[in-house]
């Protein structure tokens, strides 16, 4: 199965291709955020077959966890 590194910057957990990053992290993100990224998802997408709004979703969770990472 594959997997990456979760989206938070500097976690090193692993997660499921499927999973956007770790439960810990997931969870940090507002739910809005989650929503969007949730409702744009597609089973079987990579970064180059994701439609735009999944990137916008992908884009506002990773500027979000930028921003916290950074408090």
């Amino acid at each position: 199965m594959p997997q990456h590194r979760c989206f938070w910057p500097r976690c090193q957990i692993t997660v499921p291709a499927s999973r956007l990053g770790c439960p810990p992290h997931w969870y940090s993100l507002p739910a809005d955020i989650r929503g969007l990224i949730l409702a744009e998802y597609r089973p079987g997408q990579t970064i180059t077959t994701c439609t735009p709004g999944y990137l916008e979703a992908l884009e506002a969770a990773i500027e979000y966890a930028t921003h916290k990472d950074q408090s």
